[in-house]
């Protein structure tokens, strides 16, 4: 629900070959839809982490970090970006914000290296594996991301399969930033394992 009287809906397809997140809105409180214009995310370039496309993801409300408009929106989208020469899943970063034509519009995150969007969680990677500890290898999906509003702080599950078993686990970003994060020092790495 992005306000009472607009719900916001993200979904992504799959053609075949690549994976897209799209958007759609309703205003009659999700009786009717309309598809907005255009991808919400795209697959990155020929060759990055997420050639193949954006699949699962999670996105929340975010204080606004600009100076001009203290009421502007902005969201934080943590993604699932799948790689065509391997076919590997991991996490990207997007951000995003209504532009004047009341469409909710993200970029990938450029701020912390080379290639748009991240990644910024890969099995077998920091911190999700660190001295034996964590996900030494699979693929890294399902994000779910939480705010706390009292300290600003997020935390990110995820799904790693490896092995042939699915694992919850779990990540941190005490100081809100979405392209730093840790293992909780609370619990384990893994949540759950089915």
């Amino acid at each position: 629900v992005v306000d009472e009287t607009l719900w916001l809906m993200v979904y992504h397809t799959f053609d075949g070959q690549i994976w897209t997140a799209y958007s759609a809105v309703s205003e009659d409180k999700g009786e009717t839809w309309r598809r907005c214009e255009g991808p919400l995310l795209e697959k990155g370039n020929d060759g990055a982490w997420d050639d193949q496309g954006v699949g699962c993801r999670s996105m929340i409300r975010i204080p606004s970090s600009s100076d001009d408009d203290d009421n502007q929106e902005e969201y934080l989208m943590i993604y699932e970006g799948v790689a065509s020469s391997n076919g590997r899943h991991r996490l990207g970063v997007a951000h995003g914000t209504v532009n004047q034509d009341g469409k909710l519009v993200f970029t990938k995150d450029t701020s912390f290296g080379d290639v748009p969007g991240g990644p910024v969680l890969a099995s077998g990677e920091a911190p999700l594996w660190n001295d034996g500890v964590g996900f030494p290898n699979g693929n890294v999906g399902t994000p779910y991301l939480a705010l706390d509003p009292e300290d600003g702080s997020l935390r990110l599950y995820f799904v790693c399969i490896h092995e042939k078993r699915f694992e919850i686990g779990c990540v941190v970003s005490p100081t809100g930033d979405p392209t730093q994060w840790e293992f909780p020092t609370t619990s384990t790495a893994a949540v759950a394992q089915s």
